[in-house]
């Protein structure tokens, strides 16, 4: 179970970063969600909780 769950974890912190690294610094993330005032709010608040996620899973995997 451990072993799986620390796969799980590298692997869904290497999806992030992949992520990140080719969404978020070009803005297509957030271009996406520009029609609605209310989802780049929610956009950001969600960016904020996924690099938490990262951070956590990145201290997991050390």
């Amino acid at each position: 179970m451990e072993v799986g769950l620390a796969v799980g974890g590298a692997f869904l912190s290497s999806a992030l970063n992949v992520l990140f690294d080719r969404l978020a610094p070009k803005g297509e993330l957030l271009k996406m969600f520009q029609k609605h005032t209310n989802d780049v709010r929610l956009l950001k608040k969600l960016r904020m909780t996924l690099l938490g996620l990262q951070a956590v899973l990145s201290d997991a995997e050390n």
